[in-house]
């Protein structure tokens, strides 16, 4: 697939190949690469990883929960590269992110984000 990709001249990402962590058998095209599209990830109304994110986190936030801090939290892993949503719910999908997030942070890939999910997660973004 990269072959034929460069063959054509076509740019695209495979998840193998990413510095920051292992994403997956995966192709994606990048978005900076195509003019006049945006990321929705990149774009959406709700904060990177907000003092309300990490306000919350200091109680935990976990399947189940709704809100803005959750919708905060799932832009952070979309950022990142983990495909969560921004729908605000705490669903199986964000669930898996977060242990996916975990697991490449070298965290207990328990699904819950508390403080040291919060700390992982901003230090990861800043490094983007």
């Amino acid at each position: 697939m990269k072959q034929a990709a460069d063959e054509l001249g076509v740019p695209v990402e495979w998840g193998g190949d990413w510095r920051s962590f292992f994403d997956g058998p995966h192709f994606q095209l990048p978005w900076p690469a195509y003019p006049g599209t945006s990321n929705p990830a990149a774009t959406a109304a709700a904060p990177v990883i907000s003092e309300r994110v990490e306000k919350a986190a200091s109680s935990l936030l976990r399947a189940g929960d709704h809100g803005d801090e959750v919708r905060a939290l799932q832009v952070s892993l979309s950022r990142l590269g983990h495909e969560a949503d921004p729908d605000g719910d705490f669903g199986p999908q964000t669930y898996r992110a977060v242990r996916a997030f975990q697991k490449t942070a070298g965290l207990v890939p328990d699904g819950l984000v508390g403080p040291k999910t919060a700390r992982k997660l901003k230090a990861a973004l800043k490094s983007l």
